[in-house]
């Protein structure tokens, strides 16, 4: 009686084993696709972890909210999930295995409808992530996406391209591995806020775009830390650009750009804090450009510009490029900028330098640093760093005694 008993308690465990496991294998063979197709307008749909076959458009405005394991694999061609209804929602999918085709934007998500939800989704292994394609209005947050970092830069997608539309809102997303982070070509009013942006080329490139928002994000190890090409209003605020240690390597460059705000950014340990390159009616103001090998770098024209209240701070040197900066740009109201090798007193206490800051002696500098050096002093050496100073006439007239900021 008691084999009997243990041989049934055998097969029942055997029974039950293949029940679970035929039903699971049936969760899975219930595509996504007919998920949508059951549900009703605006409806939630649930999607059961498991792996699911790619690519999927969605045509109507559901709520498609994936379960943890739930996996979209596309087929290698083209984008793996296309939205062109308005009014979707797309949360907590695993999205991976797009196509390759650069000119198509082969993209883990293309979005191509308006007013579109797309947040905390995980994507890997597709040429660009998300691609928001002549859409208005969409919110793309909390999303994690990694390209191929086997491949060179060049040959990589963007983590979040924005072509055309615009009045998005781009936040809180962790990007990695990718050519550029966050990409504005021809697009207009969006704000992108909170993003981290890592071993990357640019971490936000704008290019022919205006009036957008680009605040308190990061790009750290990269080539440039946001790159602002032909650019009107832009406002760019409250970011860390840091580490950006390629030859190359800028937190901010800005190149062609009218009416913009550049205020209480921190451009820390790069090769270049700041690049201008014909720039105009544009305010640089309470930013932190500390640690690199050059504070800020003049490429071409400066109209109508001024950085005022900004803190240069352990520097190699604070300004390089051009040799005819005026003495305009370095000051606003008269209130200019805090240098930490600035040697003048203020007599009045009003925080402003009694005399002007002029690029510091640097073999002076050094003097003072390592009193051994003492022995080059008023030497052929010396003479040289003075012809090599001497090429840099900048002059901030007003130069603050402390730094205007809590760093």
């Amino acid at each position: 009686m008691e084999g009997v008993f243990i041989e049934r308690v055998i097969v029942l465990l055997l029974f039950s084993f293949f029940t679970a496991m035929s039903y699971a294998h049936a969760e899975q063979e219930v595509s996504i696709e007919q998920l949508i197709t059951q549900a009703k307008p605006r409806q939630t749909v649930i999607v059961p972890s498991g792996i699911y076959k790619g690519p999927l458009t969605i045509d109507k405005p559901v709520i498609l909210q994936a379960k943890p394991g739930a996996i979209l694999e596309g087929n290698g061609m083209g984008s793996v999930l296309t939205i062109t209804a308005n009014g979707v929602t797309v949360e907590g999918l695993t999205i991976r295995n797009s196509g390759q085709d650069v000119t198509a934007h082969d993209a883990g998500i293309l979005i191509q409808g308006n007013d579109t939800i797309v947040r905390n989704n995980n994507i890997q292994d597709t040429l660009f992530g998300i691609h928001l394609d002549r859409s208005s209005a969409c919110l793309v947050s909390d999303n994690f996406i990694q390209g191929d970092k086997e491949a060179p830069v060049a040959r990589r997608g963007n983590g979040i391209q924005i072509t055309a539309g615009g009045k998005h809102t781009i936040e809180r997303n962790r990007l990695t591995e990718v050519q550029d982070g966050v990409y504005f070509d021809q697009t207009v009013r969006n704000t992108v806020k909170q993003n981290t942006v890592q071993n990357s080329r640019y971490g936000y490139h704008v290019m022919f775009s205006d009036d957008n928002r680009i605040v308190s994000n990061v790009t750290e190890d990269s080539v440039i830390g946001a790159m602002i090409m032909s650019a009107r209003g832009i406002e760019v605020q409250d970011n860390i650009f840091r580490d950006q240690l390629d030859v190359q390597g800028c937190g901010l460059f800005l190149y062609d750009v009218q009416n913009g705000l550049v205020k209480g950014n921190k451009l820390l340990n790069n090769t270049t804090g700041i690049t201008m390159d014909t720039v105009q009616d544009t305010l640089l103001q309470k930013n932190l450009v500390a640690y690199n090998a050059m504070g800020v770098k003049r490429e071409g024209e400066i109209e109508a510009t001024h950085l005022t209240e900004n803190a240069f701070i352990a520097n190699v040197r604070q300004i390089g490029g051009g040799t005819n900066w005026s003495t305009e740009v370095w000051s606003r109201q008269a209130h200019g900028n805090y240098w930490d090798d600035y040697r003048g007193w203020d007599f009045n206490k009003d925080g402003v330098g009694d005399g002007a800051y002029r690029m510091a002696d640097d073999m002076l500098k050094a003097f003072e640093d390592n009193p051994l050096l003492g022995i080059f002093y008023a030497g052929p050496l010396h003479q040289l760093m003075d012809q090599i100073a001497s090429a840099y006439p900048v002059v901030d007239e007003y130069p603050l005694m402390n730094v205007p900021f809590t760093e």
